[in-house]
């Protein structure tokens, strides 16, 4: 079985910031993950079991670095 779908809009890096109390996480991050989890849901319609083979494409602006680490964590926990 194959699924593909694009998710519209700048990946958002993790940027969270701590406190004694609680971590924080900005309101971007949080819309991106809202919306890759969406998406997702409306091209998988059962929980997928079994290996997963994950093709990923980030368009970056030309001159400008991107941390890959970063934009795979966070469509990560989107998509959890």
């Amino acid at each position: 079985m194959e699924i593909k779908f694009f998710i519209p809009g700048k990946p958002k890096e993790l940027k969270y910031r701590s406190s004694k109390s609680h971590i924080y996480c900005p309101q971007e991050v949080k819309e991106f993950r809202n919306k890759a989890g969406w998406l997702a849901k409306l091209k998988i319609d059962k929980p997928v079991s079994g290996p997963v083979k994950l093709h990923l494409k980030f368009y970056v602006k030309k001159g400008r670095t991107a941390d890959l680490s970063n934009y795979l964590k966070n469509l990560e926990q989107a998509l959890e």
